[in-house]
């Protein structure tokens, strides 16, 4: 039987910060939407090795 639960805690991931990330937060310079954006592209890339 394959074990999902990282993927399912990786895709969680996923959805908070998507919703992070199109967010309208003045706050939330460009430089860290887009360091949030790399980090969840690698989490994957790391994911399916």
């Amino acid at each position: 039987m394959i074990d999902y639960e990282n993927f399912r805690m990786s895709l969680k991931r996923l959805e908070e910060q998507h919703e992070n990330y199109h967010t309208d937060n003045p706050s939330l310079p460009y430089l860290i939407q887009e360091a949030v954006a790399e980090s969840v592209i690698r989490r994957f890339q790391d994911l399916l090795r």
